[in-house]
């Protein structure tokens, strides 16, 4: 039973409570294990409401919760008129109000206990029905990548898959390389990994480099080591921090090689590192990019056991074979480039994982949908997105046409669901959003944007409750770096930026200080990388650039690169006053020997 701040109390005791905090993780485990709909019996019910919705990071949609504590006597009849009522076909409001009609004949003995329940429901999302709480799980991946936990429900690519099975034997190098939203990482993840792991023969680590490339490095390449000592074949198994912090400054300070590293694991078999989203490592320095890169090169040159399979978006490979010797590898073990699926692939990724849940299509949908998502490849997350959605609408193990078009199809389901998301924030946090969405975007070539991973720090403090809303909503994902423990957010997938006009509306507008802003951060890192010395702060028009956006927009640049700004400005006004005292005593100097030349 949950009280107030809010409390859990037990049978054994009067004085046995148990606070939120302490079954937190319970709740949290719940929740992702597809907790829908919470019932608590409390005299706080609508503190803990606020608490599991907002306050306590812990988010639920619906949620019946009690003004004060119902009398045990009455709790399991309100549940069971509840249930009566619901498992029927009311909707979760007209069955809380049948439950309260029914409570009324008790409220001779227990006055006004028919006001007691109240449902707490966020008006964004869409009212839970009880179909909705016993369809099966969803096979779909909305705008997320396959895992290799998905292999099974993994469907269209099986082509492209026994290719990479087949070239990784061989090369040394294999660079899968396609637009964005072809289905790279899912290709590889829930396809190649799990095909390798059945011969048994392979080690493998993957990993996103994010902003920590190297610990990011670490952490994968000691994981199949203790997998190897503990007899465990998958997942990730936890591994020493100060291991990984070690092994990450030896790499990148070439203490250790990579090639050297891996020879050390001292098994027969052979080791296979992937490395999705390759393309983040572009967002460094060139320093430390190519640092990153002559690590990797390493092992593929001097060790035979060792494959490197990254995946790269298309529109980075310009900037991939500007370093030569990346360039000449890439030359030498061809890449492979993933195109759009076929009619006969696409048919596969929306008819297999239904029939996995013993769930089907409505005769004509599926080439309804066909027609509709084309064979563009960067229509695939469109597509799982909108059958992401149509899943929730099922009736009786049928998907319906009828359902299909009310939540828009491909071409507007995600633009509909990210315009409700918005729409139902308030005024205040409308603008809060659209601040965060501006950190979490960066200009690619071109007038194109891509997402871009950012901090806790860099998003604000103050904006996080709404981060944690956003991520609920699947407008972004947020995660935790376990090696740095810092807290990171990103657009959930590029395909938002363009199917979301309001956000390119917002790009177009800040365009000009985007742009700048990534100047400005190449600058910033390139300053840190050479110890802060000052001929590396901003001097001529790049400061002058600066201070004015510094006078307009300071709130939107975050405080470290604010001072690396104001440095550069202090250095700036001390050169001119040297100057200027320089200037004036020329001039007293000049002045006194023309005085004494008049004498």
């Amino acid at each position: 039973m949950l009280r107030s701040r809010p409390y859990l109390k037990t049978v054994r005791s009067i004085e046995d409570w148990l606070t939120i905090d302490e079954i937190k993780n319970h709740l949290k485990k719940a929740i992702n294990n597809g907790l829908k709909l919470a019932i608590f019996n409390a005299c706080d019910g609508l503190g803990i409401a606020y608490q599991l919705a907002e306050g306590e990071d812990l988010y639920l949609p619906q949620i019946i919760v009690m003004r004060e504590i119902l009398p045990i006597a009455l709790a399991p009849k309100f549940l069971r008129f509840f249930l009566e009522a619901y498992t029927h076909g009311l909707s979760l409001s007209a069955a809380i109000r049948d439950s309260r009609k029914r409570l009324q004949i008790e409220e001779k003995d227990f006055p006004c206990v028919s006001w007691l329940p109240v449902l707490c429901q966020n008006p964004a999302e869409i009212p839970l029905r009880w179909h909705d709480l016993v369809i099966p799980p969803n096979p779909y991946q909305g705008l997320s990548a396959f895992q290799e936990k998905d292999a099974a429900l993994f469907f269209g690519r099986e082509t492209f898959t026994n290719q990479l099975v087949k070239v990784v034997e061989t090369k040394k190098l294999v660079a899968v390389i396609g637009a964005s939203g072809s289905g790279k990482s899912s290709v590889v993840l829930a396809g190649l990994i799990p095909s390798l792991r059945q011969q048994g023969n392979w080690l493998i680590a993957n990993l996103r480099p994010e902003s920590t490339p190297f610990e990011n490095l670490a952490k994968a390449i000691l994981s199949p080591v203790v997998q190897l000592e503990t007899g465990k074949n998958e997942g990730v198994t936890e591994v020493n921090a100060d291991e990984i912090n070690q092994l990450a400054i030896d790499l990148q300070e070439g203490n250790r090689t990579l090639s050297d590293v891996v020879k050390s694991i001292g098994s027969s078999r052979r080791f296979l590192l992937v490395i999705d989203q390759f393309e983040e490592i572009y967002t460094y320095p060139n320093q430390k990019s190519r640092q990153f890169l002559d690590c990797l090169l390493d092992a593929v040159q001097n060790f035979s056991a060792f494959r490197l399979v990254i995946t790269l978006r298309a529109d980075f490979l310009g900037q991939a074979i500007e370093y030569n010797p990346f360039r000449e590898q890439l030359d030498r073990w061809k890449p492979e480039f993933i195109g759009g699926m076929v009619r006969t692939e696409l048919r596969a990724v929306i008819e297999e994982p239904a029939k996995k849940r013993n769930v089907y299509l409505e005769a004509g949908l599926t080439e309804h949908i066909l027609n509709q998502v084309g064979e563009e490849p960067g229509n695939l997350p469109l597509l799982e997105f909108a059958l992401t959605e149509l899943w929730k609408q099922q009736e009786n193990g049928l998907l319906t046409r009828l359902k299909y078009d009310e939540i828009g199809g491909v071409e507007k389901a995600l633009c509909r669901h990210a315009e409700g998301v918005y729409d139902a924030l308030k005024e205040g946090d409308k603008e809060r959003t659209k601040q965060i969405f501006m950190k979490l975007v960066s200009p690619g070539e071109g007038t194109e944007y891509t997402r871009q991973l950012a901090t806790r720090a860099e998003v604000g403090e103050e904006n996080w409750d709404l981060v944690t809303h956003l991520a609920t909503a699947r407008l972004v994902v947020s995660n935790r770096n376990e090696t740095t423990e810092i807290e990171t957010v990103e657009i959930v997938h590029e395909a938002l930026i363009k199917a979301w006009p309001d956000l390119r509306k917002w790009i177009e507008e800040n365009d000009a200080f985007l742009r700048w802003k990534k100047r400005l951060k190449v600058a910033f890192l390139e300053w840190e990388r050479n110890e802060n010395k000052q001929g590396y702060l901003l001097q001529g028009a790049p400061l002058g650039e600066a201070e004015g956006y510094l006078l307009q927009r300071l709130e939107d640049i975050i405080p470290a690169q604010r001072k690396f700004i104001q440095l550069g400005l202090g250095l700036r006004d001390r050169n001119r006053r040297r100057t200027i005292l320089g200037l004036t005593s020329g001039l007293l100097a000049v002045s006194i020997f023309a005085v004494g030349a008049v004498w």
